[in-house]
This record gives structure tokens, C-alpha cells and sequence, in this order.
């Protein structure tokens, strides 16, 4: 095994070692800019590129060579996620320049998101049994509503008593006799 270990560094040429660094290089790229995935691709073949080049050299048993050079580089890899890992736990990865830290949207709108906030306080008419969900009517639309932990039948009266998000919640309105 030594001596495996031994003749795979002493008969390494420079563009096997130049293939090698750029693969492991752009692997710790891909580990600090996840989801970009033409890094990690890039790394996996650089490094394959250099462990094919060394084995065609040719010392010594080639097959014992490809996984010498895979276990180092798989070694290395973890090695360099050990320590991307451990930076973003300690919150200096989060504070770098490498890390958006905002959104391409205002923080206080989203264009995905509708503004209901308008009909608190407005009345209308349950559309669709409320089962605690349904439909009422409110100024001449129909909203999705819920009635929190009650049921409301089908053309009872109801009023908007708050809205968070998308969510309308009702109360019936007590009718006068």
C-alpha cells in the first residue's frame, strides 16, 4: 500500500497536478456557491481528466492508482464541505460578500401577495356553507373566508374582522329582530 502511495506522487507530472488543484478548487467553489452546479460538474471532470492522465503514465498497478487518487480527492472534497460547514455555522460565510443577503423584491410588498387589508370592517353574504371554509361575497366579489372554529350556513350575513396575508377571517353578524 506504501509503496502504491509512494509511486503515485513521486511519477506525477504537472498537468496531472495542475488537473487535480483545479478540480478540487472549483469542487470548494461549488461548496460555498451551492446550487450552481456547472462548478461541481466542472470540478468532477478536471479531477477525472487528472486521474486518467496519471494512471496512463503508467507506474505501477493502474487500477490501485485510480482509487488512491479518488479516495484523496473524495477526502479532500469532504474535508473542504467539513469546513465550508463549519464557517457557515459560525456565521462568517453569512456575513461575507459571497451570501445575498437581500431579495430582489421590497421586503414590505410582494407583487405575488394581494392587499385584503382594505376589507376589515366590511359586511357580506356567505356564498358557500362555511365548514370553517368557503366563499362570501364582500362588495360584490367573492373572496375565499374563514370563519375561524364555527360553521356559518349558506346567505348569513358576515363581517370582515381581520385579514393576515391571503387569509380573510369572518364573524357572523347577529341579525336584529
Amino acid at each position: 500500500m506504501f509503496n502504491e502511495i509512494s509511486t503515485l506522487f513521486s511519477g506525477m507530472t504537472t498537468p496531472v497536478l495542475i488537473f487535480l488543484i483545479i478540480g478540487l478548487l472549483l469542487l470548494f467553489i461549488e461548496e460555498l456557491f451551492l446550487g450552481t452546479w456547472i462548478f461541481g460538474i466542472s470540478g468532477v471532470i478536471f479531477t477525472i481528466v487528472g486521474i486518467v492522465l496519471r494512471v496512463m503514465v503508467g507506474d505501477g498497478s493502474m487500477i490501485a492508482q485510480a482509487v488512491l487518487l479518488l479516495v484523496i480527492q473524495a477526502i479532500l472534497a469532504g474535508v473542504g464541505f467539513l469546513i465550508v460547514y463549519w464557517l457557515s455555522k459560525k456565521g462568517w460565510i453569512n456575513h461575507s460578500w459571497l451570501v445575498q443577503g437581500e431579495t430582489a423584491v421590497n421586503k414590505d410588498f410582494s407583487a405575488g401577495t394581494a392587499d385584503y387589508g382594505h376589507l376589515v370592517g366590511a359586511e357580506g353574504i356567505v356564498f358557500s356553507y362555511l365548514r370553517p371554509i368557503g366563499k362570501a361575497e364582500i362588495n360584490g366579489k367573492l373572496y375565499d373566508v374563514n370563519a375561524g372554529s364555527v360553521f356559518i350556513e349558506e346567505g348569513a350575513k358576515v363581517k370582515v374582522s381581520a385579514v393576515e396575508g391571503v387569509r380573510i377571517s369572518v364573524v357572523r353578524i347577529k341579525e336584529q329582530n
